[in-house]
């Protein structure tokens, strides 16, 4: 008898013209079809069916076990994509033909140099090319406040005719695997997290944005699920603002810097979002015509390659080369971008040398003590065992690592299982090893 409910209800549900777009079904009015839903239909039709079997015919749909010729998409998006495949619902047509430059959208925005700026127009571009594969973060880096970090981001997702906004900054770890899920499992295509401060690990951020699946567990139920992850993320966030160098490496970054005196003075000739949103068509026409450009070239692959994100800094990169822009994976030392990121580093660039002046070898505890005496890693409260500890994971992390032309060694070898907290270290110099 169930099996014959089931499969009334299931047939009122194949006239409903269904799609999948990443974890969701659809009808044909682009409208989510839910369990209330299916539970209504079979209602109107006289047919008894409860919530549990509606959870389990959407959950076979999806898995394809029901209905397997239903299309399935990865996403749906409301701008072009180019070259991507059939996988990706574009539902957007329009018929100007005209182009309007890129950089009109950038003017009036205090980059710290030209390299900036190219990275700036690579991540705007990112939502309009198909990657098929690991995007970067988009990090917008400021000096001040007002500078316009947020204003620039906005600018890709007002091109890309969405209407997400910014999210709040992010704090615990916890909350951000759980705006993470619940971004992915509502087909969201952006997400950008405003404003952040202090000192940045995120492990949820960085496993997330590196796997096209994430996996989680929604709150009110038991069960784990596996949802699609095709977000594109970007953080903002100012001066004292510092990530971990995972994140970092994950990360392109744009930085602006600008030394004026009042900010709020700054005024922009035209309106970047105003632009945006009424000539959306026109850039993005241009940017069609820089990946043509790119395809007529035979596709060349971005000289500067990147192991976390290869597809894109080969995509991407090309795409910029080839239509002279310089790449965006390019090194750079602008404003104060490295000093903004790899905290830890920076603070071990400094420390290095007034080790080197003392010229005894140091257990960790005694570079605890001259760290403190001599206010470095301020940010380290060293009367707490945890700091103490991370300390200590820090000093084994860039033993043996080059900063400028010093290193710290070990001196001896420790036996497995002896004190650690004997075990002695000095500063090498390159000069003195010739």
């Amino acid at each position: 008898m169930r099996q014959q409910i089931l499969e009334n209800t299931l047939e009122i549900i194949k006239k409903q013209d269904l799609h999948i777009i990443g974890s969701k079904v659809y009808n044909k009015h682009n409208q989510e079809l839910t369990t209330d839903d299916v539970v209504c239909l079979a209602t109107q039709a006289d047919i008894s069916i409860s919530t549990a079997n509606a959870s389990m015919i959407l959950n076979s749909i999806l898995s394809k076990r029901l209905l397997k010729n239903i299309p399935t998409y990865i996403k749906e998006v409301k701008h072009p994509v180019y070259g991507a495949p059939k996988t990706i619902k574009q539902t957007t047509k329009w018929p100007t033909k005209t182009n309007r430059p890129l950089d009109e959208l950038l003017q009036g925005f205090p980059f710290a140099d030209e390299i900036t700026r190219s990275r700036a127009i690579s991540l705007l571009i990112t939502p309009f090319i198909y990657i098929n594969g690991i995007t970067p973060i988009g990090i917008y880096l400021g000096n001040r406040e007002r500078i316009g970090k947020d204003y620039l981001a906005s600018l890709t997702r007002i091109l890309a005719n969405d209407n997400c906004g910014e999210l709040p900054p992010l704090k615990q770890d916890e909350e951000t695997r759980k705006s993470l899920l619940a971004l992915a499992l509502a087909n969201e295509e952006f997400a950008h997290f405003s404003n952040n401060t202090g000192h940045m690990n995120s492990p949820s951020l960085e496993q997330a944005v590196t796997s096209k699946v994430l996996k989680g567990r929604i709150l009110g139920r038991t069960e784990i699920i596996h949802v699609p992850f095709n977000l594109i993320v970007s953080l903002s966030g100012n001066a004292g603002w510092s990530l971990t160098p995972d994140l970092t490496y994950r990360s392109v970054i744009v930085v602006l810097h600008s030394d004026e005196e009042d900010i709020l003075q700054r005024e922009f000739k035209t309106s970047p979002a105003l632009l945006a949103d009424q000539h959306r068509q026109q850039f993005w026409n241009t940017i069609q015509t820089m990946y043509k450009k790119w395809v007529r070239k035979g596709k060349p692959k971005g000289k500067i390659r990147h192991a976390t994100f290869p597809e894109w800094s080969r995509i991407i990169g090309g795409i910029m080369e080839a239509n002279g822009y310089i790449n965006p994976l390019t090194y750079t030392n602008a404003g104060t971008i490295t000093s903004l990121i790899d905290r830890d580093g920076e603070e071990w660039k400094r420390f290095l040398p007034l080790l080197a002046e003392i010229k005894e070898p140091l257990s960790i505890k005694e570079m605890i003590q001259t760290a403190e005496a001599n206010e470095y890693f301020e940010y380290f409260d060293f009367t707490r065992h945890g700091y103490r500890t991370a300390f200590g994971k820090l000093v084994k992390k860039y033993c043996g690592r080059w900063f400028n032309n010093q290193k710290l060694v070990k001196l001896g070898i420790m036996q497995q299982g002896s004190n650690t907290g004997k075990q002695k270290y000095s500063v090498e110099t390159k000069e003195a090893t010739k």
